[in-house]
C-alpha cells in the first residue's frame, strides 16, 4: 500500500470502530459521528447501533433526580476522565500518521518526514518511525483482511502508545 496516497478517512472510521469494540469508549463513537458527517456519509451499521442503544437508555431514564447526571453518564457509556485521555492518544497517532502522509504527498522523503514529524510532534524521528510503522501494518492489515484484525492486535497497539513521545 503506498502511504504517500494513502486516504486516512475510511480507515480511521474503522481504526475508531475497533478502538471502540476493544475499549467501550465511546469517544471513538463520536469521533466516527463526526468524521461521517463532515464528509455527508451514512453511518455505518455498528454507529447506528450505538446510537440506538444511547437513544433508548436515555429515553428509559424516568425519574430526574440526583442521579440523572450518572444515569446520563452511563447512557453514553462513559466511565471515567481516562477515557478522553486514551481518545486523545490515539487522534494524535492518526494527526502524526496525516502529517507524514502529506509530506509524502508533497515529495518530502521518508526520513525528512519522520525528522519533520518528530519536531511537530515533539518525538525523535526514531520514535515516529516506530509508530508509523506499527500503525501502517494494522491499518494495512485492516484493510487487506480485516477479519484477521484481532482483539489483541489492537490491544497491543493500544497498551504500547505511550512508548513513543517524550516524557
Amino acid at each position: 500500500m503506498n502511504m504517500a496516497t494513502y486516504d486516512f478517512h475510511n480507515e480511521f472510521i474503522t481504526l475508531n470502530e475497533l478502538s471502540f469494540q476493544q475499549t467501550s469508549n465511546p469517544l471513538f463513537v463520536w469521533k466516527a459521528v463526526q468524521l461521517c458527517l463532515e464528509n455527508n456519509e451514512d453511518f455505518p451499521f455498528w454507529i447506528n447501533d450505538y446510537l440506538q442503544n444511547v437513544a433508548t437508555s436515555l429515553l428509559e431514564i424516568n425519574n430526574p433526580g440526583k442521579k440523572t447526571d450518572a444515569e446520563v453518564k452511563s447512557a453514553i457509556g462513559f466511565k471515567s476522565g481516562k477515557q478522553f485521555t486514551r481518545y486523545h492518544e490515539l487522534l494524535g497517532h492518526h494527526k502524526i500518521m496525516s502529517f507524514i502522509a502529506k509530506l509524502l504527498n508533497e515529495g518530502t522523503g521518508i526520513t525528512e518526514a519522520y525528522r519533520e514529524a518528530g519536531l511537530e510532534f515533539n518525538m525523535s524521528s526514531k520514535n515516529v518511525e516506530r509508530l508509523y510503522n506499527e500503525l501502517k501494518e494494522l491499518i494495512d492489515t485492516i484493510f487487506k483482511s480485516p477479519e484477521k484484525v484481532t482483539s489483541e492486535d489492537l490491544a497491543k497497539y493500544l497498551s504500547n502508545r505511550f512508548k513513543y513521545f517524550k516524557s
